[in-house]
């Protein structure tokens, strides 16, 4: 089952509003279900994802799987209490009416983060469940179970072995459970792991990469040497570059606004995928995480180094470091962004904002007022060792914004995702606890992945330093269709805009960025597209 909603009605008049979908399941509970338990993915004890309620007597109990890749919201309202896997299944309660939350407006516009848009709409934490009693009309919440991770005493070969081991598994349980499975294949390490795992398990399944027509964003070339290594038999070349046509079916699938066309090139591949009939895409997301992928992790890792007084790795580390002569730079940006800066005084933390995306000052000026002393809630992140920093991203951090993208679009075409990095609990364990000095190595980021697969995958991918994955031609595209999207900054948006002065910036903006994506701009175009789509 794709999406579900289920209510409560503390007032029995209610019942005559709800749509004719709804089914009793008890006295006062209705499910848009044929069946008392509703269940979205999959779940072998603790492996997998999901999101799930259930009713056992009086008791309806909401959950959710331990990173979050499955949601729940929830409304507890004076008259009744919905939940459902999707906003747009709450769109259908007549009684509900959706608004923007202005503290989740500010939280978009200044640290980039989806949670808590829509007023009143709370959603589930990652691991959590919900118990909801339908005779005192209560509830309790019940928090994740804390996640431990032991330090690895292993040598770089067997942490090697055990996580080639530990993916293979997991993309065989994967494979095992869903029907019509396909994969993302990008070029990338983390999607050619999955492919090679696909391979070793002895199934043969279609694969997908997306194309855009400019040569310095795509990375067919390397997707082509892994399928050409592993003698993939069925893949897939989509061209992506329709934007104008999808752009609103993309924010209606989503559900939300976001900072990058990034999840474009998600939804035509999701899009792809619902022709083809896959029913089940297998993709990398949360492998950046746990086994240190993106560029910043270097700059964590001499943190550590110093920290631990090993300066003879730390040369060593540096030498390597492909932006020769730019690392003291590239190092104290990175501590003042992840250290200093979320220990500024809310003033501070304001400036500091407005300054590094000038946009900002285009917002209305109350409004920022209004929800500026929210600054001081983003919490401070360890940079002691690197295994600590990653598990907060892991966590906390932006693979949450990213499952719960992918998760949505994937159900706008009826798509399941398959994140295979994060859906069992033996293998993010057992990666957040490898060794720093595994991950970051000689200036190469997830090391102990290469190393893993260096008999299966193509010298090109192993050794490729210039990481993209699903980069899209943001600003290009933003510039080929400016007058669009600037046709959604509208005056009704002016308590969160100064609106004209927003538009020209963000017109100046567009005209002056190059070709590829900078996060800064697009966001209050898709908060305008989201906020027309699912409020409008």
């Amino acid at each position: 089952m794709n999406r579900f909603c289920g209510i409560v009605l503390k007032r029995p008049a209610f019942e005559q509003r709800l749509p004719r979908s709804f089914q009793m399941m008890a006295p006062t509970y209705y499910v848009e279900s044929e069946h008392e338990e509703v269940f979205d993915g999959f779940q072998l004890g603790h492996y997998g994802s999901w999101a799930a309620a259930s009713l056992k007597g009086e008791v309806l109990t909401l959950s959710r799987d331990r990173i979050g890749i499955r949601t729940i919201y929830y409304v507890d309202h004076d008259d009744y209490f919905c939940f459902s896997n999707a906003i747009s299944s709450l769109k259908k309660l007549p009684f509900l009416k959706l608004e923007a939350s202005k503290e989740g407006a500010f939280a978009f516009f200044f640290h980039g983060r989806t949670d808590g848009m829509f007023a009143g709409v709370q959603e589930l934490k990652a691991g959590a469940y919900l118990k909801y009693n339908l005779n005192t009309l209560e509830y309790e919440i019940h928090g994740a179970e804390k996640i431990s991770i032991e330090s690895l005493d292993v040598s770089l070969e067997e942490a090697s072995i055990q996580t080639r081991n530990l993916i293979n598994q997991s993309v065989q349980t994967v494979l095992e459970h869903v029907d019509q499975p396909a994969a993302f294949l990008s070029g990338g390490i983390d999607s050619s792991v999955i492919a090679s795992a696909v391979i070793s398990s002895g199934r043969s399944i279609p694969y997908l990469t997306a194309m855009t027509g400019i040569d310095a964003l795509d990375e067919v070339a390397y997707a082509q040497d892994v399928v050409g290594q592993l003698e993939i038999s069925e893949w897939h070349q989509i061209q992506v570059g329709n934007v104008e046509q999808e752009l609103i079916n993309l924010h209606h699938a989503m559900e939300l606004p976001t900072t990058s066309l990034g999840s474009f090139m998600q939804y035509e591949l999701m899009r792809f995928c619902q022709f083809k009939g896959i029913r089940n895409v297998l993709d990398g997301t949360g492998a950046d995480a746990l086994y240190g992928g993106h560029n910043y992790y270097n700059a964590i890792y001499w943190n550590e180094l110093i920290l631990q007084k090993k300066f003879s790795k730390l040369r060593t580390e540096l030498k390597h470091y492909y932006m020769k002569g730019h690392w003291l730079k590239y190092y104290a940006k990175n501590l003042m962004l992840y250290y200093y800066i979320p220990r500024f005084r809310m003033a501070s933390k304001l400036k500091f904002h407005l300054k590094n995306n000038p946009l900002l000052k285009s917002l209305n000026r109350d409004f920022i007022y209004e929800q500026a002393s929210s600054l001081d809630k983003k919490p401070e992140i360890n940079l002691r060792n690197l295994n600590t920093f990653l598990k907060n991203d892991f966590f906390d951090g932006a693979v949450t914004e990213l499952l719960r993208f992918t998760d949505r679009i994937g159900k706008y075409f009826g798509v399941m995702s398959q994140p295979i990095f994060c859906q069992s609990p033996e293998l993010y364990q057992h990666a957040l606890g490898i060794p720093s000095q595994y991950k970051v190595h000689q200036g190469l980021t997830k090391f102990v992945l290469r190393n893993a697969y260096k008999e299966y995958l193509p010298k090109s991918v192993l050794t490729r330093r210039n990481k993209m994955g699903l980069v899209a031609p943001n600003n290009k595209w933003m510039k080929d269709h400016k007058e669009f999207l600037l046709s959604f900054i509208t005056p009704d948006l002016d308590e969160y805009f100064q609106v004209e002065q927003m538009k020209s910036q963000l017109s100046e903006e567009i005209e002056g960025a190059g070709m590829q994506e900078n996060y800064k701009a697009f966001r209050f175009l898709s908060f305008a597209l989201w906020h027309k789509t699912m409020l409008g």
